[in-house]
């Protein structure tokens, strides 16, 4: 196929053809592009996470919004540290089922807890809890009666937390084994308002169980990794467009 040019580099013929040069005319931008797509996302990654970081250290909250909260406003609630007063509510709590911790099989109790001063149930992740050596065996909630405080994070339901359509948990044993947890189809199974969030009690409360460290699932590092990745494909295919365009120039030999 006739080239656009011909072009000589010192023992080299560049003579790139059309083809090669509008595939990379095409791929070459798009590849820098995607490149500099995941730069932009890596620095916002690391910013949300200096946010989320600064939000963590703000002043605990002592008391809690009753009114109906927007999406965007319980966003910005997410991992603020909590210390309230008030009380467990022990019958209804739940058995979030399949929770792997080392290894090991158990689950994570909820139970819901009546702040002072407020007319909403907040559920509160105690943490993990082995489970019993058959389904049968339920492990054993210890009853807290006497009113106390509270301190956790605030955290949104994992996988929006959504129990299986058309579930009926009225009249089972306590405490209510789900394998997923829908807070709206709770407060109508309890016939109770309950906040839109959960608190993730601190680490070493005395009324909770196996509470491990809360991991905000944001990573920075790998979207760096992305844009790297593009921008090597795009220089590699610079690379394959002039070697595949260019030729050595050869001499003939002088004879004596």
């Amino acid at each position: 196929m006739d080239s656009l040019a011909t072009i000589k580099l010192g023992r080299f013929l560049f003579q790139p053809t059309w083809v090669s040069t509008l595939c990379t005319l095409l791929i070459f931008p798009l590849l820098v592009y995607l490149g500099f797509w995941q730069l932009d996302r890596y620095a916002a990654k690391v910013t949300q996470i200096k946010q989320l970081g600064d939000r963590i250290k703000m002043p605990a909250l002592l008391t809690l919004p009753d009114k109906p909260l927007s999406q965007e406003t319980l966003h910005t609630l997410r991992y603020r540290q909590v210390e309230i007063r008030g009380s467990f509510i022990n019958e209804h709590s739940i058995l979030l089922d399949n929770q792997i911790l080392k290894g090991k099989v158990g689950y994570r109790v909820l139970t819901p807890f009546q702040p002072l001063n407020s007319a909403r149930w907040l559920f509160i992740d105690r943490g993990w809890i082995t489970a019993g050596k058959t389904r049968a065996n339920l492990p054993s909630i210890p009853i807290i009666t006497e009113e106390l405080r509270v301190s956790g994070m605030i955290t949104l339901p994992v996988h929006g937390l959504r129990l299986k359509k058309g579930i009926q948990l009225k009249g089972e044993t306590a405490p209510l084994r789900v394998q997923l947890v829908d807070l709206p189809a709770l407060s109508k199974i309890f016939d109770h308002e309950l906040y839109p969030f959960v608190l993730q009690l601190n680490p070493n409360t005395t009324y909770g169980f196996t509470i491990e460290p809360i991991s905000f699932h944001i990573s920075a590092n790998r979207h760096l990794g992305y844009a790297i990745q593009w921008f090597t494909m795009a220089l590699a295919s610079l690379l394959y467009y002039l070697v595949i365009n260019s030729r050595r120039l050869t001499h003939a030999k002088k004879s004596f």
